[in-house]
C-alpha cells in the first residue's frame, strides 16, 4: 500500500507539473491583440475580483485588461470624457443616464451583492429592515460616518435617507468622513459607529481585521440589493474607444463559464462569494 502511495503522489506531482508548464506555454503562446482600458468601481478592484479575472481573459482573447479604480461618480465622468473602453459600475439609474445621454452603448448586468448596516451590538437589533435602523439612527441620534466622497455606497445612502423625507445632517452625531469607504470603516470601529458598506468590502475588511469590533446589524432588505454592471463606451461618440475589445470582455464575462468562476470567487477565502452572477437577469 505505501508503494502504491508513493507511486500515485509521483503521478499527481507529474501532472500538477505538467499542467503548470502547459498554463505556461499557453500563456506565452497567446498573440497580444492589444489592450482593454476599463474604470472600476473601488470595490471590485479591492475585492481583487479583476486581478482573478484579467490573466483569464488575456489568455482566452488575447487583449490585455488595464483598469483604474474610483469612486462612482469619478468613473461615469471618465467614462464621458471616453478616456476608457469600458466602466464597471453599480448603480444603476446613473447607467441608464449614461446611456440614454449617448456615452454608452448599452448596461450589461454581470453580477451583484448587496449593502449591509454595520455598527456595534446595541442599541439598534439584529434585523432586515433597513429603513426602521435608519429611522431609530435619525430619532436617538446615533453615531453614523458616512464617507461623503461620490460612491456607489454613498449614492444609495442618500437614497434611502431621501426616501424617509429624513436629513442626516439634523443628527448632531452624523459625521461625514471625507474620505473613503476602508477609512470611514476603520473610523467607524474606533467611535462605535454605524456606517452602510457593501458586503465585497465588509467581508475583505473583516478578514484581514480580526478585532474590528462592529457586526452586520442590518442585512437581506431588498433595498439593499447592489447591481454591478458594464457599459462599452459609445464609438461614435469617442471614436478612440476599442469597442471590439469592450464588446469581447462582455461576451466573454458574461459566459456561463466566467460566470461560475464569479460564483466561486471568495468562497475558499471568506467562507461566502463577495459576488453572485446574474447576467441572465435582463
Amino acid at each position: 500500500m505505501r508503494k502504491i502511495g508513493i507511486i500515485l503522489l509521483i503521478g499527481i506531482c507529474c501532472i500538477l507539473m505538467f499542467g503548470c508548464d502547459e498554463m505556461q506555454t499557453t500563456m506565452e503562446d497567446v498573440e497580444v491583440r492589444g489592450t482593454l482600458t476599463m474604470a472600476t468601481t473601488i470595490s471590485t478592484s479591492d475585492a481583487g475580483l479583476l486581478d482573478y479575472l484579467a490573466p483569464l481573459f488575456f489568455q482566452a482573447s488575447g487583449w490585455e485588461l488595464e483598469y483604474i479604480a474610483a469612486g462612482t461618480g469619478e468613473v461615469l465622468e471618465i467614462g464621458r470624457n471616453g478616456e476608457v473602453d469600458i466602466i464597471f459600475v453599480h448603480d444603476p439609474p446613473s447607467e441608464i443616464v449614461f446611456v440614454a445621454e449617448g456615452f454608452g452603448v448599452a448596461r450589461v448586468p454581470v453580477m451583484y451583492n448587496n449593502y449591509v448596516l454595520i455598527g456595534p451590538d446595541h442599541p439598534i437589533p439584529y434585523g432586515y429592515d433597513i429603513s426602521a435602523a435608519f429611522i431609530q439612527i435619525y430619532e436617538e441620534q446615533l453615531p453614523f460616518l458616512s464617507s461623503g466622497e461620490d460612491l456607489g455606497v454613498t449614492r444609495r445612502e442618500n437614497n434611502i435617507w431621501a426616501s424617509l423625507d429624513l436629513n442626516p445632517q439634523n443628527n448632531a452625531n452624523y459625521i461625514v468622513t471625507g474620505q473613503g469607504l476602508d477609512a470611514t470603516i476603520a473610523l467607524a470601529k474606533e467611535t462605535s459607529s454605524y456606517c452602510l458598506t457593501d458586503r465585497s468590502t465588509w467581508l475583505v475588511l473583516k478578514n484581514s481585521d480580526t478585532e474590528l469590533g462592529l457586526r452586520i446589524i442590518v442585512e437581506d432588505d431588498s433595498t439593499l440589493f447592489n447591481q454591478y454592471g458594464l457599459v462599452a463606451i459609445n464609438p461614435e461618440l469617442h471614436p478612440g474607444v476599442n469597442i471590439e475589445a469592450a464588446q469581447a470582455f462582455i461576451d466573454w464575462i458574461t459566459s456561463e463559464e466566467v460566470q461560475t468562476l464569479i460564483a466561486r470567487f471568495g468562497v475558499e477565502e471568506f467562507g461566502e462569494p463577495l459576488f453572485l452572477p446574474n447576467a441572465d437577469m435582463e
